[in-house]
Parts: structure tokens; sequence; C-alpha cells
């Protein structure tokens, strides 16, 4: 069963340790039709505990990105997780991927995190450690697939990922490519993000029709 923990400042003692994993979980889900998709179930298991699944192997603790409102249904959800489990609510609701990446770096006391959304119940954890492992050493890591840089999965040093969210804020951009062109993290090639099988793991749900999609592959 997860530990959960309480959201709060890192402990300096602890800084620069090990990788976070973190699930940003707080969206509106305007959307998805029925209810909060991170609930959603694919084939019995909720698409939140599906990521989670993904990032356990990797990871020391998960930190969960989310309103405080789903908070308890969350936990429910991630009841099985084997590592230690923090939820960081926004202070404030609706401001973003952008703001709940902050907020989720802010309560880790990790090196690294690898932040993945709710909704790619198909990424592997081939993929995310491959990610992780190109960020050693760096700012972070994404993956370029159709000529473009998507903004998630991304490894980031939390440190300079934090600086660089709250910069990036300031300047009054809210958007997570706009995080990443700031960040000038290094890329996972096409080529590479293909032999883990994308496009297939880089795929979201947005929509009943895409949970209905992702089911029948």
């Amino acid at each position: 069963m997860a530990r959960e923990e309480t959201a709060g400042a890192p402990d300096a003692r602890r800084l620069d340790a090990g990788t976070a994993g973190i699930v940003l979980a707080g969206g509106r889900s305007t959307r998805f039709d029925g209810g909060d998709k991170a609930l959603a179930s694919l084939d019995g298991v909720p698409l939140v505990a599906r990521v989670a699944d993904t990032l356990e192997p990797l990871v020391d603790h998960l930190v969960v990105n989310c309103r405080e409102d789903q908070r308890d249904s969350l936990a429910a959800a991630l009841s099985d997780v084997a590592v230690p489990v923090t939820f960081a609510p926004d202070p404030m609701s609706d401001r973003g991927p952008l703001f709940g990446l902050r907020t989720a770096l802010r309560n880790t006391d990790c090196r690294y995190a690898v932040a993945v959304p709710c909704d790619m119940p198909a990424l592997t954890t081939t993929f995310l450690a491959h990610l992780r492992a190109r960020a050693r050493g760096s700012v972070g890591a994404v993956v370029r697939w159709n000529g473009m840089v998507d903004p998630l999965p991304l490894a980031v040093h939390v440190r300079a990922g934090e600086v660089v969210c709250t910069e990036t804020l300031r300047d009054g951009r809210h958007d997570l490519r706009s995080l990443v062109s700031a960040l000038s993290p290094a890329v996972v090639s096409e080529s590479t993000a293909a032999a883990h099988g994308a496009p297939g793991i880089l795929r979201d749900v947005d929509t009943r029709a895409d949970l209905g999609s992702v089911a029948r592959e």
C-alpha cells in the first residue's frame, strides 16, 4: 500500500538524491464525457494508476499534482503503489499544467524527476528510463515526434526545472512548450522514439472515444 506523505517544503538535508515520478492529474477533463479521466478505467485499471505503475520501477517516490477535491479519490486509486506518494494540490486551481508541474517540483527532494500526464496509459517503463538517462548531466530531456518536440513526458533536473517554470510563468507564459523552449533540454530522436514504440506509447486520452481506441489496441 502506498504511504501517503504531506506536501510541503523538501528537507534541505536530503536534496538532490534519486528520482521522483510526477503525475499531472489536476485538469478538468472538459473533453472527457462522464467524470475525471484520471479515474477512468482501462482494462479495469484507472488511468492514473496505469501511469503510476509505469513510473514505479524508476522512482523513489511519486508526486501527484491535483486539485484538492480529487485527493481522496486519487489516493484510493493509487492505494497499491509500493513507493511513497505525495499529493501536491495547486495553491490556486485551474492555472494549467505548467503551474501544476512547478507545484510538483516544489514537493520533491530528488535531483531529477520524470513527469507524465495522467492520460498517457501506453507509456512504457523502458522508454521513460531512456528519457531519464538522456537527462543525466543536463537540465532535462524530451521527445521529438512528427517534427515537433512534445513537452510531455519530460525528464527534468528538479531545481533547474522549478526555476525555469517560475521564470516562464513570470513572463506570462503558461504552456509547457514555452517551458521546454526556455529549458533547452536534450531531445530523444524520432527514430529512437519509434524503436521504443512511438507513436503508440505517446497517445493521450482526451475523450471517451480516445479511451475506447486505446482499449482496442
